[in-house]
């Protein structure tokens, strides 16, 4: 039985981190059951569904325009504008980020590890490094496509020769890519308390150095 891709993001985004808060939970136990429930893992796992959704949105788009290419460009590479799936670069993207968030907030200290939910972090930052690696060779195989002896349209017939799908699928992937870095640059601003009973308390957070330098430079990776 295949299971639908709705729910392997789900599996992907909520199971894994789950798993590990749980873990983390048991050697440093939350603040009641709404500091279970509501936490950085729950934050975090909803980025990762749309990571999933995202890399999903962005090969099927990349598959329709490697076709459309090959109508332009008999002589361009069947697989041309594919995304390669490989483990090892998505690994070397992962080391990069892990080193850069190292570099910005310094190494946990051992008491931290569990607290601070570092395996949960760490998870979350590998599904990034996926996103991040197929977002980016796309937007590099469209630039390379350009090159391509592609036999544009007539002007007649068409104002942008033909070009228009191109255009059309580097701003759509700019625009999932921003999505991110506008909302995490918000969720640092805004700390979440809660209480069962009691409610939920919002705490506005004071604007760190580091945070504005990561989410700017999250920014500038994808322009």
């Amino acid at each position: 039985m295949r299971l639908p891709f709705w729910l392997w993001a789900i599996i992907i985004g909520f199971v894994p981190t789950r798993l590990l808060a749980t873990i983390d939970y048991l050697f440093v136990p939350p603040r009641g059951p709404g500091g279970y429930l509501l936490d950085t893992a729950l934050i975090l796992s909803i980025f990762l569904v749309y990571f999933v959704y995202a890399i999903r949105f962005i090969s099927n788009r990349m598959e329709r325009l490697n076709e459309y290419v090959i109508q332009m460009s008999p002589d361009a590479p069947v697989d041309g504008l594919r995304i390669p799936f490989r483990l090892a670069n998505i690994l070397a993207v992962w080391v990069v980020l892990l080193l850069a968030i190292t570099f910005l907030f310094g190494f946990p200290s051992p008491t931290a590890v569990f607290s601070e939910h570092i395996a949960v972090i760490a998870y979350f930052f590998l599904i990034l490094a996926s996103f991040l690696w197929v977002y980016s060779y796309s937007m590099y195989t469209i630039h390379r496509a350009g090159k391509l002896p592609l036999r544009l349209k007539p002007f007649t017939e068409d104002r942008t020769l033909g070009l228009k799908p191109f255009g059309t699928a580097s701003l759509k992937l700019a625009s999932i890519y921003a999505v991110f870095p506008i909302t995490l640059t918000f969720l640092e601003l805004v700390n979440l308390e809660v209480e069962i009973p009691g409610g939920v308390t919002i705490i506005f957070a004071p604007i760190r150095l580091t945070d504005m330098i990561f989410s700017v430079g999250l920014i500038l990776a994808g322009v």
